[in-house]
């Protein structure tokens, strides 16, 4: 099914989130947020308690830029935020992204440290003429945005950590800067890394095109998945009420998901969810069942992993071919050591639980 909320129902002119009056203090609940771990969720929740002020005049500015100029204008936008962790998720987006579309779109990657941003620069932008059109690739420079010299660990930004949901929550963030940015009412597309994309979404978005609020049903009961979320100018309101929720359910483990959700089933949210779309999972599948569109890989452990088993992961940067070549190795290894190959059980996540994840830890 897919959300979809009519033009009509909005009337608010749209707002580029203001940067906050006091910015040092701003600035050091973030170090804090980096280099105290163990207060990470009471820093966060401070933090995300302005989350429209997060960002500074001059960083909005990098962004409103990209989405503002009238080169983009006619031209679906595809909105996408990653770190140096999800390169190759990055590598492989492009890859597939580029090829599945077949009219000229836009593409903007906002990159949160500088690696992923060099990778951007180096190796996704100068994909803008691989597939049958020319597209326009854009890499949005954000790595000042947060203070990763002061963390302290690694490991404090793992899957579902405190700093993970904080970084999620900035989805909805940029996405309200980008369409407080455009000129014209075509879409701008947020989007993941995880999702894989088989044919043009222009079709598939076709049918909300006068909606403001397009995203995928995540469970089947109506449910929206923020994967994918199509959303343009005239929403400038939902994703304000959407932000304000960030505080409230930061714990929850879907962050922006779960806020999203509870905005729609609230009172407040109601006059929103009623003019709402959502993309039936034979469109857009989910738990990396394939949709017609475009297949997103949640609910799965080692994502890469089942992307190259489905056979299409096909990353192009040298350090992430490198590690598809390694991961080759060990499937192909882990096959000749067992009577049903990996091949043949991709449905099933018992067998790599329990078998290939431990080659992977212990190699």
């Amino acid at each position: 099914m897919i959300l979809t909320v009519s033009v009509a129902a909005f009337r608010i002119a749209p707002e580029v989130p203001k940067p906050r009056a006091n910015e040092s203090v701003y600035d050091g609940l973030k170090r804090k947020l980096f280099s105290h771990p163990e207060n990470c969720e009471q820093n966060a929740r401070e933090l995300l308690s302005g989350v429209e002020g997060l960002l500074s005049e001059k960083q909005t500015s990098r962004i409103r830029g990209i989405f503002s100029n009238g080169e983009r204008h006619n031209k679906l936008s595809f909105l996408l935020v990653g770190t140096k962790q999800s390169i190759c998720m990055a590598d492989n987006w492009f890859v597939n992204a580029v090829h599945a579309t077949t009219q000229p779109s836009l593409f903007v990657y906002v990159a949160l440290d500088e690696e992923s941003y060099s990778s951007c620069v180096k190796e996704f932008q100068p994909r803008a003429g691989w597939g049958k059109e020319k597209h326009t690739i854009e890499c949005a420079d954000m790595s000042d945005v947060l203070p990763w010299s002061s963390m302290t660990s690694p490991n404090v930004i793992g899957f579902g950590s405190c700093i993970y949901k904080f970084i999620v929550w900035m989805k909805p963030l940029f996405l309200k800067v980008a369409t407080s940015s455009v000129k014209d009412p075509s879409s701008v597309l947020l989007i993941d890394t995880d999702i894989i994309l088989h044919r043009d979404l222009h079709e598939l978005l076709s049918e909300g095109r006068t909606s403001s609020f397009q995203t995928g049903d995540d469970d089947g009961r109506g449910n929206p998945n923020t994967g994918l979320v199509s959303i343009n100018s005239n929403a400038d309101e939902l994703l304000h009420m959407w932000l304000k929720q960030a505080p409230i359910y930061f714990e929850k483990d879907t962050a922006d998901q779960f806020g999203l959700f509870k905005l729609l089933n609230s009172p407040e949210g109601q006059h929103f969810k009623e003019h709402m779309h959502l993309i039936p999972n034979s469109q857009f599948g989910m738990c990396a069942v394939r949709g017609q569109y475009a297949t997103h890989y949640n609910c799965v452990s080692e994502k890469d992993l089942r992307m190259q088993l489905d056979g299409i992961y096909r990353p192009a940067t040298p350090v992430c071919m490198d590690k598809q070549t390694e991961m080759i190795q060990k499937i192909e290894e882990y096959n000749s050591h067992n009577s049903e190959p990996l091949k043949k059980v991709k449905k099933s996540t018992s067998i790599f639980d329990q078998e290939f994840e431990k080659m992977l830890q212990t190699s």
